[in-house]
């Protein structure tokens, strides 16, 4: 099949949706989709949870474009938040979004209509990921790149949306090199995670890195209100937060380092990867001002390659890695979907 699924979401009602891209045309159930005369298109599909179709849309891109979906979402109501990078144009129906290679925010409705969308122009740049509060307000992670060539600053930030589209603030972190990688939102918490190169200044402290690179935590209000910030290992790729607005980030760290708890990471639960120095583990931060007392804070194992995390309504820890062979690692569920595999530990 001439497609590539990019991003994956569930809605409320427990169906999947998926979006990407494909060639010439593509039947995912519900009869061929096509762009008309132009070579690629940009779809989106539902199924229910015996994966059965519900609905599929194709959205033309213009000759030479290209989109990458970066994360996908659903709000209180259903409608599809999808965040990504563009360059060129995708044409929706009456409407069209034009971007050269920047991040992106696409907006449709429960059944995949275009309703809005926002080009974080005039800048390049590289897209993260996107999360929604209990008002439906949308906040976008990405990475701002001020030119093609040197000198450049390369700038992680955080956008917040209305339901209606209306970019209500922008937080640019202060760095000159750095990379935002995921946000998540919970009661008035908000928080971006990512990599930062050169120093980095939040909160009222400047961090500065150890490593090449290293990973970076930083927590605001809903308001744009700076709160705390945390240094964590080399990177730090994705955060879920949960009822109690605690969180887990899930990163890269090498043998040694301090997880911003005073205590090293060899005494951690890991799973080395390729490289005999890096590790790969999630912490879990408590609420309040970014503490990690020592007694609350976990260090859990996920999988080998994980690079997105979940939480479930019972507080479980999911971990999305790379199709690999599954290893034992305590009770635990895991599903296959398409070439990602999905572990939950209880």
């Amino acid at each position: 099949m001439p497609a590539q699924v990019s991003a994956l979401a569930t809605n409320r009602a427990r169906h999947v949706l998926v979006t990407g891209t494909f060639e010439g045309s593509i039947d995912l159930g519900g009869g061929p989709l096509t762009v008309g005369e132009f070579l690629a298109g940009v779809f989106l599909a539902e199924f229910d949870a015996s994966g059965r179709h519900v609905w599929s849309l194709a959205y033309p891109l213009e000759f030479f474009s290209f989109f990458g979906a970066r994360k996908m979402l659903t709000d209180s109501h259903g409608n599809i938040a999808v965040t990504g990078v563009l360059r060129g144009a995708i044409y929706f129906d009456t409407d069209y979004i034009v971007a050269d290679s920047a991040p992106v925010l696409l907006r449709f409705s429960p059944t995949g209509s275009y309703q809005w969308s926002y080009v974080e122009s005039p800048y390049f740049g590289q897209s993260g990921g996107v999360a929604t509060d209990k008002d439906d307000n949308l906040y976008m992670a990405g990475t701002i790149i001020t030119d093609l060539y040197p000198p450049l600053d390369v700038i992680p930030f955080v956008n917040k949306f209305s339901p209606a589209g209306t970019r209500l603030w922008q937080r640019q972190l202060d760095t000159t090199l750095g990379y935002a990688q995921s946000v998540g939102v919970h009661g008035n918490r908000v928080v971006l995670t990512g990599t930062f190169m050169s120093p980095l200044s939040f909160g009222g402290q400047t961090f500065f890195p150890q490593h090449s690179q290293d990973g970076f935590v930083v927590a605001l209000t809903r308001a744009n209100e700076e709160r705390w910030a945390k240094q964590l290992g080399r990177e730090v790729l994705d955060v879920s937060l949960d009822h109690r607005d605690d969180l887990v980030v899930v990163g890269r760290y090498e043998d040694g380092d301090d997880l911003a708890s005073g205590r090293s990471a060899a005494c951690l639960k890991v799973i080395p990867t390729s490289s005999p120095r890096s590790t790969t583990g999630s912490t879990d931060i408590p609420a309040g001002p970014g503490a990690f007392p020592w007694p609350t804070r976990r260090m859990y194992r996920p999988p080998l390659a994980a690079t997105a995390c979940r939480l479930t309504k019972r507080g479980r820890q999911c971990f999305w890695e790379a199709s690999s062979p599954l290893s034992t690692l305590g009770p635990r569920r895991s599903c296959l979907l398409a070439s990602a595999t999905c572990s939950c530990w209880g």
